[in-house]
């Protein structure tokens, strides 16, 4: 009896210290803090005025209003990582080809805005990345096979000679497209005034670039904004390879920044919408420390700590996993909610009718079987479905007669314009496809009354998302009354919608989707359901 008590009291004991040691580790080396060390802070005096180059002309990233104002979102980052540093860093904008020069050559410290490639890594330093962005193809909207739906461009790119910027990514990617030819320009300005000249049929630029050219000069409506599958890039502040310690240092202030999401108030202030960062990870030396003292006792622990330590350490994983999905969740909520209140803002009709679709789609999702991750992620689709109507002229979008043949031709685009927004979103890969596709036939015909477009996809090609969402869509136009039109009944829709199964829609979700309006006690209260996002 008395060894039994021994051994708790000493079990007791050994989880007491192990509980602090862990605690003091925790403490001293957790990760999400980024606080920098002693030393580092010495460092940062001993070096003096650091100095890091910007793209003189790389709008809405880094620009000059005049010779003396510099401007943009990596001025307002480099001005948080002066504070967060207490460092005395001074910014430059030079001609981006000059900065690289400089950075070679010693000259400057760093270069920020600079997109990570493997290439460049080999030559550089870089610190986390702190925005993702694209490459994307601009044409004017008169391009030929535009209207009807058969532009390629990728073989575009590669037949004709585009304006790309010298010594950028996005020249490096043309390049391994293998374009017909390149015309070289100095910045997105030049490569703009040759497209408006009509001495090129396109120009290849990073996507955001490209909006706030088109949008800053009311050029939006005259080009297609094409993003580029499979061109995703990250970009981060370079280092030159002897400034390893002090990329380490800036490195950490931006952990930091991305830690306090104080990051997300340049994207609101520059972009309108918040974009996700890269998941920051513990450093080798915590992880390496925290387990290798939790196994050494361990090893002299009986089986009852071992199974309480086990408990301990799933509780603690599990809670760090759900805090990071609602972070996640937190911010797709946010963004999906900017968007809707862009889209409610532009027309009252289309941001209820998103809403309503939603509802729809979500309760044919169920019916089906989707997982809740699958009806959350149907969710954000059918809410996002209509986003493109943000690029159309009000006079066009708010008409309220027929459309002429051309008005229509306009409003046709409205999903790739809406995959456009969504697409450089990793969180909205499905909500891009199904803005694509959502007014696609199932039967693929393109000489009907009403030809599905843009017309790339039929039948079970088209994505499971954008099927459902093109049923929900047409019941509630057909149910809603406009103002250049009369709404039917909920029954007179649902016979539409049988008539069209198997031609204009999916003739299996027809049937599901009839079933789950027939057996819903609100339509038959006259109580139209909307939709909120499911969490």
């Amino acid at each position: 009896m008395l060894k039994t008590k021994m051994k708790q009291t000493l079990l007791v004991a050994l989880l007491l210290s192990a509980t602090l040691l862990l605690v003091f580790l925790f403490s001293y080396l957790r990760p999400d803090k980024h606080v920098l060390s002693l030393t580092d802070r010495v460092y940062l005096r001993s070096r003096g005025e650091i100095v890091i180059a910007g793209d003189e002309s790389f709008p809405p990233f880094s620009f000059s209003k005049d010779k003396d104002i510099s401007m943009g979102y990596e001025v307002d980052l480099i001005n948080l990582l002066r504070t967060e540093l207490a460092a005395d860093i001074r910014f430059i904008q030079l001609p981006w080809s000059t900065a690289l020069h400089k950075l070679a050559s010693g000259e400057i410290d760093a270069v920020s805005g600079m997109r990570i490639t493997p290439e460049r890594e080999e030559k550089y330093h870089f610190t986390v990345s702190y925005l993702t962005s694209s490459h994307a193809l601009i044409v004017p909207i008169t391009t030929k096979d535009i209207a009807n739906e058969k532009f390629d461009p990728l073989a575009f790119i590669r037949q004709n000679a585009l304006a790309v910027q010298r010594s950028s990514a996005t020249i490096e990617t043309v390049a391994k497209l293998e374009g017909k030819r390149i015309v070289s320009t100095i910045s997105p300005c030049e490569a703009l005034s040759l497209l408006q000249g009509g001495h090129v049929p396109g120009w290849v630029e990073n996507h955001q670039v490209a909006l706030y050219f088109l949008r800053s000069l009311g050029l939006e409506n005259d080009y297609l904004v094409i993003p580029l599958a499979e061109t995703y890039g990250e970009y981060a502040i370079a280092f030159a390879p002897e400034n390893k310690r002090l990329a380490a240092i800036f490195d950490h202030g931006l952990r930091h920044l991305i830690d306090e999401e104080q990051l997300l108030f340049l994207d609101k202030t520059w972009f309108g919408m918040v974009f996700p960062r890269p998941q920051m990870k513990p450093s080798p030396l915590f992880t390496w420390l925290s387990w290798g003292v939790l196994a050494l006792l361990l090893a002299g622990l009986f089986m009852l700590t071992w199974n309480f330590l086990l408990r301990r350490e799933v509780s603690q994983a599990t809670s760090e996993l759900q805090k990071e999905r609602s972070l996640l969740l937190a911010q797709l909520k946010g963004t999906v909610l900017s968007f809707g209140s862009a889209i409610k803002e532009k027309d009252n009709y289309t941001g209820g009718h998103c809403q309503r679709v939603a509802h729809y789609a979500v309760e044919t999702g169920r019916e089906i079987g989707l997982t809740q991750e699958e009806l959350f992620r149907l969710e954000l689709a059918a809410l996002l479905h209509d986003v493109g109507k943000i690029g159309i002229p009000d006079h066009i979008l708010k008409k309220t007669g027929l459309y002429t043949d051309e008005e229509y031709e306009v409003m046709k685009k409205h999903p790739q314009r809406g995959a456009a927004v969504l697409m450089p979103l990793t969180p909205f890969s499905l909500a891009a496809e199904s803005a694509l596709f959502h007014h696609e036939r199932w039967d693929g015909n393109r000489d009907c009354r009403f030809p599905g477009y843009p017309g790339q996809k039929s039948g079970a090609d088209i994505p499971l998302f954008a099927r459902i969402i093109s049923i929900a869509d047409a019941f509630d136009a057909m149910t809603s009354k406009r103002s250049y039109k009369k709404n039917i009944t909920v029954k007179e829709a649902i016979v539409e919608l049988r008539k069209n199964k198997g031609t204009q829609f999916d003739p299996q979700l027809v049937d599901v989707f009839c079933g789950v309006v027939q057996r819903d006690e609100r339509w038959k209260k006259k109580q139209y359901p909307t939709a909120t996002i499911t969490m």
